[in-house]
């Protein structure tokens, strides 16, 4: 006994401090995140067992829109970027495709306030949260890199309680697509047990950034 806790002991000292991200979300909103991450592990491991995207299965997100096609050469304009840890890779030097999901939703987070000028604590207030209803991601390239990356997120769709929200994942230099998908959120009240429309303003601030592809 005293030789095991002893290896632990001198195993915990020896451990390398993690890196911090180059992005920092407030705490409350982490929570959301993290309530949520298992959805996108299942997501991944279905996805790579059947060699297949999402969207080949699902019917609720059939927008064909992409960052890309929304914002062209100002796509990047609102990214984020995201250094990585040593932990976030697999033994492979891989970089963890169930990871996708988390910054995804870490972009989004950051982008409430910074671009579409929301509050995320007045959905709280409300008893109201982001449920994901849907998680597509389709890989192009495999990220082996330590050098940060971008993530590029942007709602393509508002429509009643959903707002669909395309992603790409690009190389520190913009030149090499990792990945690539779409997430749907839906808005639901938690104290009547419903979905429900998003406000108007929401909305509104969330269409703002499809206009601003188009002109």
């Amino acid at each position: 006994m005293k030789l095991v806790m002893a290896t632990v002991m001198l195993s915990l000292l020896i451990t390398p401090t993690r890196p911090a991200r180059a992005v920092e979300v407030d705490p409350i909103l982490c929570a959301y995140t993290a309530a949520s991450a298992a959805i996108g592990g299942v997501g991944f491991l279905l996805g790579r067992l059947s060699r297949r995207t999402r969207s080949e299965r699902s019917p609720k997100a059939n927008v064909e829109l992409t960052p890309e096609e929304i914002l062209g050469e100002n796509m990047f304009t609102h990214a984020i970027q995201i250094k990585p840890r040593f932990s976030d890779f697999n033994m492979q030097g891989i970089l963890k495709g169930s990871l996708h999901f988390d910054f995804v939703c870490e972009t989004q987070l950051a982008q409430l306030n910074s671009r579409y000028g929301i509050n995320f604590s007045k959905y709280r207030e409300a008893n109201q949260k982001w449920n994901i209803s849907d998680y597509r991601i389709t890989f192009h390239e495999e990220n082996k890199s330590l050098e940060p990356f971008w993530v590029v997120a942007d709602v393509v769709k508002v429509e009643g309680s959903t707002k669909l929200v395309a992603f790409s994942f690009w190389s520190n230099n913009k030149q090499v697509k990792y990945a690539s998908g779409t997430i749907q959120f839906d808005l639901y009240d938690t104290k009547d047990n419903r979905f429900v429309p998003i406000p108007t303003d929401d909305a509104e601030a969330f269409r703002s950034a499809i206009r601003e592809g188009e002109e």
